[in-house]
């Protein structure tokens, strides 16, 4: 009895916690998009504007991800081309400050 009472109660908890959170939760991903942005590779400009905050499926959660079809490549790198991490370092940043 005891587990259906939880089971009832936990979502909306669940989703009561996500509405106090998500305002919160959205700032930390905005300044991270921002520090990202900033930190992007120049050459057209295009993977730092790609950068942008995106909802979650998890209600109060955030991704910042790029749509750039080059962005796992310049966040990781290539064989023949160094990693920038440039969504790494703005995350650590953003967890430092």
């Amino acid at each position: 009895m005891a587990g259906q009472v939880r089971v009832e109660i936990y979502p909306r908890l669940r989703d009561h916690l996500a509405e106090i959170v998500a305002p919160e939760m959205r700032n930390r991903a905005d300044r991270v998009a921002a520090v990202a942005k900033s930190d992007a590779p120049r050459d057209s400009g295009r993977w730092a504007e790609s950068i942008h905050v995106e909802d979650h499926e998890r209600p109060g959660a955030f991704r910042v991800g790029s749509d750039d079809r080059r962005s796992i490549h310049i966040e990781y790198g290539t064989e023949d081309t160094p990693e920038h991490a440039t969504l790494r370092r703005a995350l650590e940043a953003a967890r430092e400050g």
